[in-house]
């Protein structure tokens, strides 16, 4: 005799979650608001550790594979925001120290 398995009906709103954890993590990147993405990404990160510490039952495959396909081009977008942002902060980081001493160099300048 086959035994059936124990589906969890909690599962797919789990997963669900997950995603809408994801699509808002991007759309903080993309607002630029990276306080909130850095939560939103610690949150997922732990949601999916919760989730996949159970492997996904065969019955589960179709969707947790479309979900892992949406977080990888979602983790791609995210991961070129993070690199235009990386390199807008070095940016900017730069033209503190120019001005930092361009000032220094008027004040010693005017001192004398």
């Amino acid at each position: 005799m086959r035994r059936l398995a124990v589906v969890d009906p909690s599962r797919p709103r789990e997963w669900d979650d997950i995603l809408e954890n994801t699509r808002a993590l991007l759309a903080a990147a993309m607002s630029g608001d990276w306080g909130r993405a850095m939560q939103l990404e610690r949150e997922r990160h732990a949601r999916i550790d919760h989730f996949f510490a159970t492997a996904p039952a065969l019955h589960e495959a179709a969707w947790v594979r479309r979900g892992i396909e949406e977080i990888l081009v979602s983790d791609a977008r995210l991961s070129e925001l993070c690199q235009r942002e990386k390199a807008r902060a070095g940016a900017e980081v730069i033209d503190l120290r120019h001005k930092a001493a361009a000032s220094r160099a008027y004040a010693k300048a005017t001192a004398a």
